[in-house]
């Protein structure tokens, strides 16, 4: 089999168990899909009104606008909500630990595929709905080139890939190391709440857990500089490269660890 058949097969695999995924969350679920919407809404609320608050009683973040930090925010809460769209660290954990994962291991799929495929599900869609009104709102009421715009989506898709493949990296790497990843969850959703800010206000060391230990930047703080023009095109190119090389080796980092896999809390 050839690698574009094999991508084709694989990529039509995860469509249709995509297609399953939605049609069993918003038709035999709709009360709770409406349900986690409205309340991952009302979080994009409090957003607004804690920046609201941030700038009427100070002159905000240096650097920063009212409208760009705003588009920031909803930046980052769209890529958590396509983040924990794809991966549940708990609950991969955990039906890791009960041999959940045996039987897709015999799957003659793409396992990366697979796991994202049966682990994926669409409450967070809220997150990302929500989030993207957000952005509209915000990028209304700034002006944004349109260069800017062409070279903001490829760095930000690739920070988005980076972002997947080290929450699945550290997933793994927790279940090998403690058959558990529930702080794993809580570390990255912590990480998530602190990227709707500009990763500099937390200084060398916040920069660099946000972009190493958990590459949150590359899906929200890097692109957002290079949509608002805060920064050249060479680095936004050098942004798209890196993460694509973050996301190659995480990939492929998982897969070692899968080899170390055991069911049944070893």
């Amino acid at each position: 089999m050839n690698v574009t058949s094999d991508i084709t097969r694989n990529m039509k695999f995860f469509l249709l168990s995509q297609k399953y995924n939605w049609k069993s969350f918003f038709v035999a679920y709709r009360a709770q899909a409406i349900t986690w919407t409205v309340i991952q809404g009302i979080g994009t609320l409090a957003t607004i009104i804690s920046i609201s608050v941030i700038y009427s009683v100070s002159s905000g973040l240096p650097g920063w606008t009212y409208f760009q930090l705003l588009a920031l925010s909803a930046i980052a809460q769209i890529s958590g909500g396509i983040l924990w769209y794809f991966i549940n660290p708990t609950y991969i954990a955990n039906s890791m630990r009960g041999g959940g994962l045996d039987q897709l291991l015999l799957k003659p799929y793409n396992i990366i595929i697979v796991i994202f495929s049966r682990y994926s599900h669409a409450s967070s869609i809220g997150m990302v709905i929500s989030g993207i009104a957000l952005l509209v709102y915000a990028l209304s009421n700034v002006k944004i080139g349109v260069y800017a715009f062409l070279a903001f989506v490829p760095a930000y898709l690739a920070g988005m890939s980076a972002l997947i493949f080290a929450t699945l990296a550290i997933t793994f790497a927790s279940y090998v190391a403690f058959k558990d990843a529930n702080f794993i969850h809580w570390g990255i959703n912590i990480a998530q709440q602190a990227s709707q800010y500009p990763a500099a206000i937390y200084g060398m060391l916040g920069l660099t857990v946000l972009s190493i230990v958990v590459p949150m930047t590359f899906a929200s703080y890097f692109p957002a500089m290079i949509l608002f023009g805060k920064t050249g095109y060479v680095y936004a190119a050098s942004t798209a490269l890196i993460a694509i090389g973050i996301s190659v080796g995480l990939y492929e980092l998982s897969l070692h660890l899968l080899k170390r896999y055991e069911s049944g809390g070893g």
